[in-house]
């Protein structure tokens, strides 16, 4: 998964700190890191579109470890082997989203307000997926435009 998210998300990631500025060259580490958890977002919040078209991205290895079929997938099975295996991305996740936060101190203060809101966005979408019960099949996990309005105005006023 790792090089799939990079391929897709890391360079687009690497291409922001550019655009941002930074001072600090353990930068590209930190957003190889960035780029893992909006991803991984991207990937658990769409997970039933992908699955429906038969498309999954999550690890064989975790599947696998879950007993999690790509059937069940494709069926938008929520079970309690799915409910664990999102549990574990969520967290793995969550663990890259942590590791985003260095950025905040490699990058320049004019780059700040838009890495924390992207990270604050992205990041909310688990939580939304958590009180969904794990349900990414029926409806699109999103945040509402208030919500993301205000993390906007939060990150612009925010400290970091």
């Amino acid at each position: 998964m790792r090089v799939y998210c990079d391929r897709v998300a890391g360079a687009v990631g690497r291409c922001c700190l550019h655009v941002w500025g930074f001072h600090d060259p353990a930068a590209m580490e930190t957003a190889e890191d960035c780029g893992m958890a909006l991803q991984m977002t991207n990937i658990l919040r769409d997970l039933g579109e992908d699955a429906a078209m038969g498309r999954i991205y999550l690890p064989q290895e975790d599947l696998d470890h879950f007993g999690v079929a790509a059937q069940d997938l494709a069926a938008g099975h929520v079970d309690g082997p799915f409910r664990e295996l999102m549990r574990f991305e969520i967290s793995r996740a969550r663990d890259h989203y942590a590791a985003s936060e260095r950025l905040f101190e490699q990058i320049d203060s004019t780059g700040r307000p838009v890495l924390r809101a992207m990270l604050r966005v992205y990041g909310g979408l688990l939580g939304r997926i958590e009180r969904a019960d794990y349900d990414v099949f029926t409806r699109r996990v999103r945040l509402p435009a208030w919500r993301k309005a205000l993390i906007g105005v939060a990150a612009v006023f925010g400290n970091s």
